[in-house]
């Protein structure tokens, strides 16, 4: 499970990147760098998807406050 959960979160980390470096989108393409590579440090599951959740919405937030 925790490495279906780490390929899913990484894949869209790529994709965040990916949208990021396409559009200009500085939010995008920094927490599509940290969801890419944050789960490789994270040995536990449940944090790790508290964490990837918080990350997946991360430049929503951002984008909507700034």
């Amino acid at each position: 499970m925790g490495f279906f959960l780490s390929l899913v979160i990484t894949s869209i980390g790529t994709g965040y990147f990916v949208y990021g470096k396409k559009r200009g989108e500085v939010f995008f393409l920094v927490f599509g760098l940290v969801l890419m590579f944050y789960a490789y440090f994270v040995p536990n599951l449940v944090l790790s998807s508290v964490i990837g959740v918080i990350l997946l919405i991360g430049p929503f937030l951002l984008r909507r406050l700034v």
